[in-house]
This record gives C-alpha cells, sequence and structure tokens, in this order.
C-alpha cells in the first residue's frame, strides 16, 4: 500500500480522466506503471460515471468482486 500512498494513486488515476481527458481504464492502467517503475505492485477497482467497472492488478492474482446496481455479482481471482 506505500506506494498507493506516495503516487496518491485514486486522486491521480481522477486527475488523468478529468484533466488529460483519460478513460478510467487509461488512467488506472498509468498510474499502476507508475507504481511499478517505483518497484510496487498491486491493483486497483474503479468504477466510471457509466457504471463501467475495471479492475486491473500487476500481481500474479488478485481477489476481486463487484455488485451493480441491477444485482448481477461476479468474484475473480485472477
Amino acid at each position: 500500500g506505500e506506494y498507493f500512498v506516495r503516487v496518491v494513486a485514486a486522486q491521480e488515476c481522477i486527475s488523468r480522466m478529468r484533466y488529460a481527458g483519460r478513460t478510467l481504464q487509461e488512467s488506472m492502467d498509468s498510474v499502476l506503471q507508475d507504481i511499478q517503475e517505483l518497484g510496487g505492485r498491486g491493483g486497483m477497482i474503479g468504477v466510471d460515471a457509466r457504471g463501467g467497472v475495471y479492475m486491473p492488478f500487476t500481481t500474479s492474482s488478485m481477489v476481486r468482486g463487484m455488485v451493480n446496481g441491477v444485482g448481477e455479482r461476479g468474484v475473480w481471482v485472477w
């Protein structure tokens, strides 16, 4: 978690979307790349304004899950 704090990961994703016009996927991928360049690894879960969910990670696996407004659910380990 230290690397995520060091790069202010969530705020950086929002800024890249708001000011650079990037999509959620683009902003999260680039922030994770920044974290990797510092020697960190991990993952993020994000939801865009349209309800699109993106869950990238740079580890060998990441447990993650979601449920949307209509009750669709998902749980993934890889």
